[in-house]
């Protein structure tokens, strides 16, 4: 037999006759976790390590095959075992916040999105349209439930799509409401043939397509006639015609940002 294949061989008779001669002790290093640890629980401190038999086996097969004291493979060996058992709360506590922020975020993502898309949607006014009740460059939210329980009113500020240009949304006021007879004399508007007070309204609602001079049309049901505030420089239902409630998106409410 070579000396190598000697070498190789592991004598489990030295090895318990080491044993028996040596005290364990002087081969164990105790780990003081009071330092970095100061702040947990006196139970958590403690780590008991059982180590089975046949890993102690492995690690002196180890240590002979690559000429490595086995005492210090075994001092290796437990201290990364206790630096296992020390990290893995903390890993699983990290990994437990992790997803139960990426789960809030998620569901907050889907509310806002929910809430944008069927609730409450922020519009920008823009344009001299609506002038003076609604100044450009200001922010409104726009409710879009009011009407899947209720009526567009007379008064009403709502957001619509042009029937002249579907993909734009217009910002007018409603004016006339299905069934009623609208007429624009001497600049001011009649409904069913009485003066409509308008306060807020700014210029005089002069005649242009629709309706003509004298004339007076009626509003199809569930559709409206919609103006813009500012007469003068608004297009609305006296170019493009009735607006009908399937094209209302929702009802401007309360302003947010840059108001006046």
């Amino acid at each position: 037999m070579t000396k190598n294949a000697m070498q190789s061989i592991i004598d489990v008779r030295d090895e318990q006759l080491f044993w028996q001669q040596n005290d364990p002790s002087e081969f164990s290093e105790i780990i003081d976790l009071s330092d970095q640890f100061t702040n947990l629980k006196p139970s958590t401190k403690v780590i008991t390590l059982r180590v089975p038999e046949h890993l102690l086996n492995h690690l002196k097969l180890i240590a002979n095959k690559r000429d490595i004291p086995y005492q210090s493979l075994l001092k290796y060996f437990l201290q990364e075992k206790v630096n296992e058992e020390l990290q893995t709360p903390f890993l699983k506590l990290r990994s437990k916040v992790i997803k139960k922020t990426v789960v809030s975020v998620a569901a907050l993502f889907i509310v806002a999105s929910m809430t944008y898309t069927f609730v409450v949607q922020p519009i920008h006014a823009q344009g001299i349209s609506m002038d003076p009740s609604y100044h450009a460059d200001t922010y409104y939210l726009l409710d879009k439930l009011v009407y899947t329980t209720s009526s567009p009113q007379r008064g009403d500020v709502v957001v619509f799509s042009s029937p002249s240009q579907p993909k734009s949304n217009f910002f007018k006021r409603i004016i006339g409401l299905p069934g009623e007879k609208v007429s624009i004399q001497d600049g001011n508007i009649y409904i069913s043939g009485q003066k409509l007070s308008e306060p807020y309204a700014s210029g005089k609602t002069e005649v242009r397509n629709f309706p003509l001079n004298n004339q007076e049309i009626i509003v199809p049901g569930n559709s409206y006639y919609l103006l813009g505030d500012n007469r003068d420089g608004s297009i609305d239902s006296r170019d493009f015609g009735f607006v009908t409630k399937e094209a209302i998106t929702g009802k401007v409410t309360t302003c947010y940002w840059n108001c006046q």
